[in-house]
């Protein structure tokens, strides 16, 4: 497998990259988890855990939401935005 692309001039991760816990990684936020970053600048990165379930369904997000599948949880850092990767046309 190939390493991960960075920016030339800084060591930041490219968006549309994803990131892979060290195979036996004994971190408990981070064991196993699969991250697509969606954002990466000089300042911030932003990734998204694709394969870390929550118990919260989408419906209990917002009323107008009308899905049952379970909502991914991302990470300790800031856990005030939700961010999501879909493909359904009434969202």
């Amino acid at each position: 497998m190939k390493p991960a692309k960075t920016h030339p001039m800084m060591q930041i991760p490219v968006v549309g990259n994803l990131l892979l816990a060290k195979p036996f990684w004994h971190n408990t936020e981070y064991e196993h988890v699969a991250i697509l970053i969606v954002e990466s600048n000089m300042h911030d990165t932003v990734g998204i855990a694709l394969n870390k379930q929550s118990e919260v369904r989408v419906s209990e997000l917002h009323e107008e939401l009308q899905c049952d599948d379970y909502m991914n949880y991302g990470g300790p850092f800031d856990t005030t935005v939700i961010a999501f990767i879909h493909s359904r046309s009434d969202f």
